[in-house]
């Protein structure tokens, strides 16, 4: 994996390229978690607030 910041460039070893794509993929994971558990509290709330 290779990384360009400020238009230099970085060879990622292998171990580090794991960890980059095992950090992204938990990112996304817990952002897509968050999200149902936001619109099943939504929803939860919506319904509880109705008579």
């Amino acid at each position: 994996m290779i990384i360009t910041i400020k238009g230099r460039r970085y060879r990622l070893s292998p171990g580090l390229t794991e960890f980059v794509r095992g950090f992204q993929q938990g990112l996304g994971w817990g952002l897509a978690f968050g999200a149902t558990i936001l619109i099943v509290a939504g929803i939860l709330l919506a319904s509880w607030r109705l008579p």
